[in-house]
């Protein structure tokens, strides 16, 4: 069946462009394909806006891929050209291999890779004509690189893109600047175009070509490689046998030694080079012992994940080394899985987090980012063991902020920021145990009570004028609701920055729920600096400086004290409350006013 016939029983009415690859891995293929010219053209082209992807069954452990695209009958608006690197890309590859059929490099006999990244422009309509006649691409250290050129001009594969192929790889972690210009002529005459744009490659610690090969001396457990075809740079990763090697010392862009894992000689093992993007490089070490059949270099043991639940018996290898654990491990914590025998592929659905892994591959995929792995998954016996890393990362993307998976006050916060009352901090995360500003908490207060915001209102202060908790409005709405008052700040001096203290905020919260007239006439006897509240002798109260705010908190359970090893209890009133803390409070104050 033909594109078109398959795009035509589905339902599409409209023109049909297919790529297919016979790579295990879709997102291998998708790479693949965007690396080149001719198959990115359909991925990226302006007016293809409907896609499909799917995969099938060669042979036992073998599938393809295919992605068939078309234009959409709603697009609201088509950019006249695309560029490939997109404006502003990074983390860019800084080569391909220089492997498509078609042959592109046909128009430049002898030339091999790996080459440096395919560079196109492709134009939306079918243009009548399309030139390329000048170009350039140009390094931030000021320096040019020779390319290649591709147009309809000298490639009649090519109707509406033009491109460039440097003859060598990019420099790593460097920003490119592409001027690319011609003439263009859509039916009414030609007219000239010219396209700039700048793209900044990634770390490149692994770059293949069309043809790799390497010799290779064991001595003992070190290896030692020479590469032909393939470089390679600081912070590649090299696996055998699915483990990771032990004190890799890359020697030179093609020379790199290592040890092996534990418990394996290096006979009859899968080699493996993975580079941080997930990009990899394989093959098979020469043949010899099955180290499966001579004995294993995993040892059991018992682990508990992410510190916390049931303990389950798992996989290791090493003293501190990669840990897998069994799938049955994912399935308790509710994860469902589904498996693809033909890529080898199970993934895994936890809430609205999902995942990926390939067996024997530590290249793994986590809430759509890249995660390699210590250790590669893998079957033995019939039971199924995935590493570790994998299962915490699931879990961790299951929360709004990572660094709060298994922390006490995971449900509070997630319950304010789904509220939109707490955000994370700039890096994604949440810091639940960092201290929390005066101005942070005054903030979460005015959203938790729903007040209107009254930008600009800084009240008497003499220091909030130009902070963000006065300009963004956050401050004005608290002093009119009475819960934030001049005369409790000395000088005039709000000081919005300093770190809130236990006190400050249960005081706070009490004004906050309309209870201060009841704090302000509590009164608390004191024996000895101690003093019973609900039937617990907290041994601080006499360090209370606001007691009847401390009190009317404890009794709505908005604070509750630690529990200290005589059985009494403390409040710390000095102490700095943390994002944590500060978020469970007001949780328990939303839940006392029926919120």
């Amino acid at each position: 069946m033909k594109p078109g016939e398959r795009g035509a029983y589905w339902g599409y009415a409209g023109s049909v462009s297919e790529v297919v690859a016979y790579e295990g891995p879709a997102e291998a293929a998708v790479e693949a394909w965007l690396a080149t010219i001719y198959h990115r053209i359909s991925l990226v082209h302006p007016a293809n806006t409907e896609m499909g992807y799917g995969y099938g069954a060669r042979e036992p452990g073998g599938a393809f891929n295919g992605i068939n695209s078309g234009p959409g009958g709603d697009a609201a608006w088509t950019p006249e050209a695309v560029a490939w690197p997109y404006p502003g890309q990074t983390g860019v590859a800084t080569s391909w291999p220089g492997l498509e059929n078609p042959d592109p490099l046909r128009l430049y006999p002898g030339t091999t890779g790996p080459l440096g990244y395919t560079i196109t422009l492709t134009f939306a309509e079918a243009p009548k004509s399309l030139t390329l006649t000048e170009w350039n691409l140009t390094g931030s250290d000021a320096s040019r690189a020779e390319v290649m050129t591709f147009s309809p001009g000298n490639d009649d594969r090519l109707s509406d893109t033009v491109s460039l192929i440097p003859y060598q790889p990019l420099a790593f972690l460097t920003t490119f600047s592409v001027r690319l210009a011609g003439t263009v002529d859509y039916g009414q005459g030609a007219r000239p175009y010219e396209r700039t744009w700048s793209f900044t490659t990634g770390p490149g610690e692994l770059e293949v070509g069309s043809q790799w090969s390497y010799r290779l001396w064991l001595t003992g457990d070190n290896m030692r490689f020479e590469l032909k075809g393939l470089r390679v740079r600081d912070g590649l990763r090299v696996f055998v046998g699915g483990l990771e090697v032990r004190d890799l010392t890359v020697a030179s862009r093609t020379g790199l030694s290592f040890r092996l894992p534990p418990g394996l000689d290096g006979t009859r093992d899968d080699l493996l080079f993975v580079a941080s993007d997930g990009l990899t490089a394989g093959n098979d070490l020469p043949d010899g012992v099955d180290p499966e059949t001579g004995g294993s270099p995993f040892v059991a043991v018992a682990v508990r994940i992410l510190g916390a639940g049931p303990e389950v018996s798992g996989l290791a290898y090493g003293t501190g080394g990669p840990v897998l654990v069994p799938e049955t491990a994912l399935a308790a914590l509710g994860a469902v899985p589904f498996r693809i025998e033909a890529l080898d592929r199970t993934h895994w659905t936890l809430g609205v987090a999902a995942g990926c892994v390939t067996e024997e591959t530590p290249v793994a995929c986590v809430a759509g980012r890249t995660l390699v792995m210590r250790v590669a998954p893998r079957t033995i016996g019939d039971q199924g063991y995935v590493p570790l890393e994998f299962v915490e990362a699931l879990v961790r993307s299951t929360c709004a902020f990572p660094d709060i998976a298994v922390h006490w006050a995971k449900d509070n916060v997630e319950r304010l920021a789904g509220m939109g009352i707490v955000s994370g901090m700039g890096d994604g995360s949440f810091r639940p145990d960092a201290k929390l500003t005066r101005a942070a908490f005054v903030k979460m207060l005015v959203k938790a009570n729903s007040l209107e915001l009254a930008p600009g209102d800084a009240g008497a202060f003499a220091d909030t004028a130009s902070h963000w908790v006065a300009s963004q409005g956050f401050l004005g709405p608290a002093l009119a609701a009475g819960i934030v008052r001049a005369e409790d700040y000395p000088n005039g001096l709000f000081q919005p920055d300093r770190d809130i203290t236990r006190e400050e905020i249960a005081v706070m919260v009490v004004r906050a729920m309309g209870r201060e007239d009841e704090a302000a006439t509590r009164q608390l006897t004191l024996v000895g600096g101690t003093a019973v509240i609900g039937g617990v002798r907290f041994r601080d109260a006499g360090l209370w400086t606001r007691a009847g705010h401390v009190v009317v908190a404890m009794e709505q359970e908005i604070v509750l004290g630690y529990l200290e090893a005589d059985g009494t209890k403390t409040f710390r009133p000095a102490n700095l409350a943390t994002r944590a803390e500060a978020a469970t409070m007001v949780c328990r104050m939303l839940a006392q006013l029926g919120q």
